[in-house]
């Protein structure tokens, strides 16, 4: 009697802003950039029908998605790298996404951190992002670090900084290197991703920005 054969478990799907990305830029376009990696669900997308480099700020997480993304047969390099210190090329890229990056950090951390993806894009580059809201239901908790910025006293962020921000502030933080060309909120209880988070915690409240925006 044959041993029963575990089925596979289906890979987490991406962030709909990646399907954006991709049927934005068309076939053609050259190298993508997925910041803030984790566990590889943008990545995997974008790796499929373009050159395409990660980056994620935990250095071993990197090397097992890379490997793992290898392994299903995509050519891909994803750098352990601060998101202020990217080790890649001024106007690399034909397009960028993040979709967890820049919602942790103080107001000049994430500032430096779009200076660089700005540095690294194309003049008329895509970016397609996600920021946190005011009106997302942890705002105002834990330690306030600066205004607008609040670090999570206890639970699987703990005191990592969030910025949260609203309608105005999105563009005034974004304004020196990109112009926005669309921004909405959206409940995402639904998208965050299980690699963010831990996986016995269920999301709640969430509210980020969908930001669609373009390298000056």
């Amino acid at each position: 009697m044959k041993p029963a054969q575990m089925t596979p478990a289906p890979h987490e799907p991406p962030h709909p802003l990646a399907e954006r990305l991709v049927a934005s830029v068309g076939a053609t376009a050259g190298a993508l950039l997925d910041l803030g990696t984790g566990g590889g669900r943008n990545l995997r997308l974008l790796a499929a029908a373009h050159i395409a480099v990660g980056v994620d700020d935990d250095l071993e997480r990197a090397r097992r998605v890379e490997s793992a993304l290898r392994a299903e047969g995509l050519d891909v390099r994803v750098h352990g790298a601060p998101y202020t210190q990217l080790p890649l090329a001024r106007a690399r890229f034909a397009g960028a996404l993040s979709t967890h990056a820049l919602l942790h950090g103080t107001r000049s951390k994430i500032r430096l951190a779009l200076s660089e993806i700005a540095r690294v894009l194309r003049t008329g580059a895509p970016f397609f992002l996600t920021l946190a809201s005011v009106e997302d239901e942890r705002f105002g908790e834990g330690i306030m670090v600066e205004a607008d910025v609040f670090a999570p006293a206890s639970g699987d962020e703990e005191g990592v900084p969030h910025l949260y921000l609203d309608a105005a502030g999105v563009p005034e933080l974004l304004a020196p290197h990109f112009v926005i060309e669309s921004q909405r909120q959206t409940d995402v209880d639904e998208l965050v991703g299980r690699w963010a988070h831990n996986p016995g915690a269920k999301p709640r409240g969430r509210r980020h920005w969908f930001v669609q925006a373009r390298r000056r």
